[in-house]
């Protein structure tokens, strides 16, 4: 789970449509597609937000469109991720990252550039959001 360390502002909570049929988990980071908030993968190339909300499988929600509520990310917050693809110690302080998948930063991938390596905190690294997404009808 990703969890913001440091806000550049107060906490944004929003509401975004969300997909039916779809796992949705506390404190991973949310992209678009489409008009909705999904969980963001390794593709994405801006952070929409964190997610405030959690859609499991056995909750009702899970089988329709509805809402769910986010935190927008800023550039500049910080998240403490983990991280895959590379030790810890490997990481360059001032590189952006992508991510491996909505909770867990990629050391070993550097193409979409969303989230910049500030220092490590045990296992995990501290990361600032270089990359969120622009407005949209959500």
């Amino acid at each position: 789970m990703a969890k913001v360390l440091r806000n550049k502002s107060d906490v944004d909570g929003q509401k975004a449509p969300n997909v039916a049929s779809q796992v949705y988990l506390r404190g991973q980071l949310l992209d678009y597609s489409s008009g909705d908030v999904v969980p963001a993968t390794s593709s994405t190339t801006a952070l929409v937000g964190l997610s405030m909300d959690e859609i499991p499988t056995t909750d009702s929600r899970y089988t329709t469109v509805g809402e769910i509520d986010y935190d927008r990310l800023k550039e500049g917050d910080e998240l403490i991720m983990d991280v895959t693809g590379a030790a810890l110690s490997t990481a360059v302080v001032g590189t952006a990252y992508d991510l491996s998948d909505s909770q867990t930063v990629d050391l070993s991938a550097t193409s979409t550039a969303l989230l910049i390596f500030l220092r490590a905190q045990g296992t995990r690294g501290i990361f600032q959001v270089a990359r969120r997404a622009g407005a949209t009808s959500a």
